[in-house]
């Protein structure tokens, strides 16, 4: 049967503790708990989150219909104007505008790069340069790096990142027609390239150069701008800004999804892909004598796990705390699953869902992860693709900042005076989400009091003294128990 909440007042010996803690509290939690914050919303199809180098207030983020829109970072405000618009584009089933990244010389030659599938499904690699306006990208400047012919309408990979510690461009490719494991094929594979020369100058399509360290170079059974192959659709994925390890997720087909992990300094992995699903042989193909390497995780295709991997980043911020830095977050597209794990001296550790957890804290939805990124801080965004929102992962040291001002404060305890005994949601002052604005929440609040909230960037303004705190705490209770007396 349902159950009834009545006003209950408070007797004056837990009034006046109430009070007490109240007041005198200003502890901080060293090991917060997260939570994601609404940055944007209204983005048609993003599938990818990024940001200049030194560049804190901007983000740039890719819709897979063709747009790449300027976000800033402070005021979640899209701006109207996209950055740049791809015309030649199929966006049919998995192809569209998929990947960019900026030169780790941006500020200088306001170079970028960017990774869509034109009108007839081909893979474009290309360079732009961005205009005399910081805020639009010049269309007349696109100079194609790579082409490579795709008949199919999956399986396009499309992720580009620039490595941290060799300044090359690394691409992902999918393989729609299990070449993988064939050396010349550009499909299924990690690439990686040269911007800053070109081997090739009589060819129009090859506007770029190999470095000498590729693995494959002296290979004359393999591309030369292969850096590893084997893999089915790595749909998104992230280096580790401060290690350099490259971590890849590998889309599976019926059975498993997997996490593939290439360590800094390392190169020529074989994931296995088609002969291998994960660490499954699929008997479709000889693996003896084959040197390859397993993932660092897989899960099974099913409802508590999911369908489709969604790679994403290491945080590397410095506005989380509690232990946090080097823990990589990613997830699944299908379920929205949301998971963290560590990574060190080859093993995955400390593997937790966080699902729950990283559900936005004002109530709105986190349904369909496609793509993760990071902003100049280290900040860690998810876009949405089916709802169009953007989302930046964070602590919640403030977990009373009802009011959002950035600091828990009288206006916050105001909220929860107000909703005392009737409430029932965050907003109103039900911080320990049991349904019923009570005691504990007031504890809750007594514990963050005067702390900052990770909401925002504002700092603190002066609390009152402790008498005058206690004094309106006991005052606001009192007027309400009064006022449900008298209405009783």
């Amino acid at each position: 049967m349902p159950m009834l909440r009545a006003f209950v007042a408070p007797s004056c010996c837990a009034l006046c503790c109430v009070v007490v803690l109240l007041s005198l509290a200003r502890s901080a939690h060293s090991q917060p708990r997260l939570t994601t914050t609404p940055i944007a919303s209204g983005l048609h199809t993003p599938v990818y989150v990024t940001a200049p180098p030194n560049d804190p207030d901007r983000l740039f983020v890719v819709e897979r219909s063709g747009n790449i829109r300027i976000v800033d970072s402070n005021s979640g405000q899209v701006r109207e104007q996209p950055f740049a618009t791809f015309d030649d584009l199929s966006t049919d089933t998995e192809r569209g505008l998929l990947g960019l990244a900026f030169h780790p010389q941006y500020a200088e030659n306001g170079l970028f790069y960017t990774y869509h599938s034109n009108a007839a499904g081909d893979i474009v690699l290309q360079s732009m340069q961005t205009s005399e306006d910081s805020n639009r990208a010049d269309p007349n400047s696109a100079q194609t790096l790579l082409t490579v012919p795709h008949a199919e309408v999956f399986h396009y990979g499309g992720w580009l990142g620039f490595g941290p510690n060799d300044g090359y461009l690394y691409i992902t490719t999918g393989d729609p027609d299990s070449t993988a494991q064939e050396g010349k094929s550009l499909f299924g594979k990690v690439l990686r390239i040269d911007v800053n020369a070109d081997d090739f100058p009589d060819d129009p399509l090859r506007n770029y150069a190999i470095p000498a360290s590729n693995p494959f170079v002296a290979d004359e059974q393999m591309a030369s701008e292969v850096f590893a192959f084997g893999l089915r659709n790595p749909w998104r994925a992230g280096f580790d800004r401060a290690t350099g390890d490259l971590y890849l997720g590998d889309v599976g087909e019926n059975t498993y999804e997997e996490l593939d992990i290439i360590p800094h300094g390392s190169s020529g992995q074989n994931f296995g892909w088609p002969f291998m699903e994960a660490n499954t042989n699929r008997g479709i193909g000889p693996i003896a004598g084959l040197d390859l390497t397993g993932p660092d995780l897989q899960y099974d295709h099913t409802d508590e796990f999911g369908y489709a991997i969604t790679g994403g980043n290491v945080y590397r911020g410095d506005h989380i705390g509690g232990g946090l830095q080097g823990t990589y977050f990613f997830g699944d597209f299908i379920t929205g699953k949301l998971w963290s794990l560590r990574y060190a001296d080859g093993q995955v550790t400390d593997l937790v869902d966080r699902t729950a957890e990283l559900q936005p804290f004002d109530g709105s939805l986190l349904q369909n992860p496609a793509g993760f990124g990071e902003d100049a801080l280290g900040r860690i965004y998810i876009a949405d693709f089916s709802l169009g929102n953007l989302f930046r992962i964070d602590a919640v040291p403030a977990l009373a900042d009802a009011d959002r001002n950035g600091v828990v404060d009288l206006g916050d305890f105001g909220i929860l005076k107000s909703f005392f005994g009737t409430g029932s949601k965050w907003e109103q002052g039900d911080f320990n989400g049991d349904g019923a604005v009570d005691l504990t929440d007031f504890g809750i609040l007594k514990d963050y009091f005067g702390t900052m909230s990770s909401h925002s960037s504002r700092m603190p303004t002066p609390e009152p003294s402790t008498l005058s705190l206690g004094g309106l705490a006991l005052l606001g209770l009192a007027v309400e128990w009064r006022r449900s007396r008298l209405d009783s």
